[in-house]
């Protein structure tokens, strides 16, 4: 079968599912695909809003359809049985629920590509610490302010929400290393983008998804991650070994080994293949 067309549905949602979308139709371009915008064609995939159409059992849905599948119908399953998400742990929720309730999808884990030359190394006089805050505790935030005044380290804060890409690219200029003031990311766009220019990052790590009271599942501030890309830890109580180590980290080579426009295009091209298998 040909891959050298995808039909792609999506809508103008911003934030998040706007920027899976941008970014996979940049990669899906970057490789030879041609993108059949909201058209159906022999490769489909809906990325993200619950379709408002009947779905064939063939098309990819997701990765940002819902939080969780018991959102929505239970008739909607019938629809369609290939379903995409963001991480592996996302996808052991999914699996999780749907054998709940004794359900035959098929469910994936992909995350979408970043856009690395626009969100490449920054040189010049980094001295700052970037702290990224989204969903995390205003305590631990105050704590993270203060322990780095005591280190005489000046800081930078941007808000989930709050910033622009501009601000981000800004803020990476001037800084020497992140810490991540997170709640669970299913797969977290923001801190991909902060790797890829270069800044290692101290993960404020929540390792329990528990936001709703029906499951609750082994989670993460940041699935998209290994050694050369900072440390992660429940607490600041490695800060000190995170900050000696600061030389040794290569947060970008993760990002260009794993997470570019073009591989992340041709692993969803994979997706949609074994979809019509």
């Amino acid at each position: 079968m040909s891959s050298s067309e995808i039909g792609l549905f999506y809508d103008n949602q911003g934030n998040g599912p706007g920027k899976v979308r941008d970014n996979l139709i940049k990669g899906l371009t970057n490789i030879g695909v041609v993108v059949k915008h909201n058209q159906p064609s022999h490769l489909t995939g809906w990325l993200h809003g619950v379709p408002n159409v009947n779905t064939p059992a063939s098309w990819l849905l997701g990765p940002n359809l819902f939080t969780l599948p018991t959102d929505i119908n239970s008739e909607f399953w019938t629809q369609s049985r290939n379903i995409v998400v963001p991480s592996d742990w996302v996808k052991n929720l999914y699996d999780a629920i749907f054998k709940i309730q004794n359900q035959s999808v098929k469910v994936s884990s992909w995350a979408v590509g970043i856009d690395t030359e626009k969100f490449t190394k920054q040189t010049g006089d980094r001295r700052k610490c970037l702290i990224y805050h989204k969903r995390g505790s205003e305590d631990v935030l105050n704590e993270i302010r203060k322990t780095l005044s005591l280190l005489k380290i000046d800081c930078i804060v941007l808000r989930y929400g709050e910033y622009s890409e501009k601000d981000l690219m800004a803020a990476c200029g001037e800084s020497l290393f992140a810490i991540l003031n997170t709640s669970t990311e299913s797969q977290g766009i923001a801190y991909q983008e902060i790797l890829s220019m270069g800044v290692p990052c101290y993960v404020i790590e929540k390792d329990t998804w528990n936001d709703r009271a029906e499951v609750s599942c082994p989670a993460s501030s940041a699935p998209y991650f290994d050694d050369r890309c900072g440390i992660k830890h429940k607490n600041l109580s490695r800060l000190a070994e995170f900050l000696d180590k600061l030389s040794t980290f290569r947060p970008r080579d993760y990002i260009l080994d794993n997470l570019t426009l073009e591989k992340s295009a041709s692993e969803y091209v994979k997706l949609l293949e074994k979809c019509y298998e």
